[in-house]
């Protein structure tokens, strides 16, 4: 990273912050007050951080975001609260002020009466950027591949005129995303920030040590600016990665239990590392004892998961159960925003899509709520999605990427799938499905010209 960071926030809060002083009263519980100067520069960082953190993130209907202390404090340190607390009364930052400790942080979002196209501020705290980049270049406790952080260092362009340009049509235009979402102002202004991080090589990498992925710029990209990348030709995902990942954990379970034919071993020492720091140590053991004791589904379901999974034809097939079951027809995205909701959400929000689930494969969906609610750990629904994660990471990071690397395979990695040039098509394609086969499952891979979206048989 370069030695002066640079910071992006709305036109409109720039003009605000740099044309006047700030002056802060703090008012102690004594009724005494202190006043402070503050700095410019440490109010431009807390806005970037908003919509930094927010833009990586999952946000509310209402654009907040849960942001940890953590994510001020590594930079402006035990001062953050003045520079936030200014903010906030000056009404730049909106907080919802609710947390429970332990589980929820406070949300925040920038008031959108503020939301301008975006600037690029340079900051010139020696302090500031020397804690930035510490914070960046922090060493992870797991692993990353040195080609790998390399190549997204020294490779990763993209075609940022026509990525805004394309940005900006889709935003006037009310053109839904892969997805199926339009753009409001608040999720315009989080891509072109994205988009300028790594237009500037404001690039980053780390890796998560609750589930071994891998995490960076291009990981919280929209996919529809995939196409904007400079240098690469095609992405490879696995098709319904999430529920395919469901056959290595029925197997898994099976090892726990002493009934697999396979043996799982390293997957499971793998598993246990990543609940270990995730989790205290009894709540691993119950998470364990929970596995050990939960009922697998039938044979029949399990045998028809992993057929349609192995096909590519398992959200073909929910559309054609749920059009019988309701008559209405769901598109591919919205079966896909359903069996993620099976999967990832508390057993406590029930709705029709589930019931629906349920009514298909009963005994899968009694397994996966069992999975969720492991007695005595607080939110034990993550516990599904950090089982799923985990074998993801240990298939794709441990196994697959170190494989592409001795190829010299030049890549840029996105969770479940690569972004690589034509003439690696084949090798890859190969690579990816060996070491799925090796973990007891065949896939089914999906190819898109990065250019033209479509996909290439």
């Amino acid at each position: 990273m370069k030695k002066q960071v640079k910071r992006y926030i709305p036109q409109l809060i720039n003009n605000f912050l740099t044309n006047k002083t700030h002056i802060f009263i703090k008012w102690n519980k004594d009724l005494t007050s202190t006043i402070y100067n503050l700095d410019s520069e440490g109010l431009i960082i807390i806005c970037d951080t908003i919509l930094r953190v927010s833009g990586s993130r999952d946000i509310k209907e209402n654009n907040f975001c849960e942001i940890q202390t953590e994510c001020y404090h590594k930079i402006l340190h035990n001062d953050y609260k003045l520079y936030l607390d200014y903010l906030i009364e000056e009404g730049i930052v909106i907080s919802d002020n609710f947390y429970i400790p332990g589980e929820k942080s406070i949300s925040y979002k920038i008031n959108e009466d503020f939301i301008d196209r975006l600037c690029s501020v340079d900051i010139d705290n020696k302090l500031f950027n020397k804690r930035t980049i510490k914070a960046v270049l922090s060493t992870d406790k797991l692993k990353i591949s040195s080609k790998h952080y390399n190549n997204l260092k020294g490779d990763l362009r993209i075609d940022f005129d026509k990525a805004i340009e394309y940005l900006y049509y889709c935003y006037d235009n009310n053109v839904p995303d892969h997805k199926g979402r339009v753009l409001n102002k608040y999720t315009r202004t989080l891509i072109e920030h994205k988009l300028l991080q790594i237009n500037d090589g404001q690039l980053w990498m780390n890796r998560s040590s609750s589930n071994g992925r891998i995490n960076s710029n291009l990981t919280t990209l929209n996919g529809n600016f995939k196409q904007f990348i400079l240098g690469y030709d095609i992405s490879m995902d696995i098709v319904a990665s999430q529920p395919t990942l469901l056959n290595v954990l029925f197997d898994m379970v099976k090892d726990i239990k002493g009934e697999a034919s396979i043996s799982s071993s390293t997957l499971l020492s793998y598993e246990y590392k990543m609940l270990s720091n995730s989790l205290k140590k009894p709540e691993v053991v119950r998470v364990i004892e929970k596995l050990k004791s939960v009922k697998l589904p039938s044979e029949k379901e399990q045998k028809e998961w992993r057929e349609l999974c192995e096909k590519g034809d398992l959200y073909e097939y929910f559309q054609r159960e749920f059009f019988n079951l309701i008559g209405n027809k769901l598109t591919r995205n919205e079966v896909k925003t359903i069996m993620m909701t099976v999967l990832y959400s508390t057993n406590y929000q029930s709705n029709e899509y589930k019931r629906m689930f349920s009514s298909i494969f009963p005994t899968i969906y009694k397994f996966i709520t069992d999975i969720k609610s492991v007695k005595g750990i607080n939110r034990s629904h993550r516990i599904l999605p950090l089982l799923l994660q985990g074998i993801e990471s240990f298939i794709w990071v441990e196994s697959i990427l170190p494989k592409l690397d001795k190829m010299n395979i030049k890549y840029h990695f996105i969770h479940d799938s690569v972004i690589i040039k034509n003439i690696d098509k084949d090798r890859a394609e190969l690579t990816i499905m060996e070491q799925f086969y090796l973990n007891n499952i065949r896939v089914a891979i999906s190819t898109e010209d990065l250019k033209t979206g479509n996909k290439i048989k």
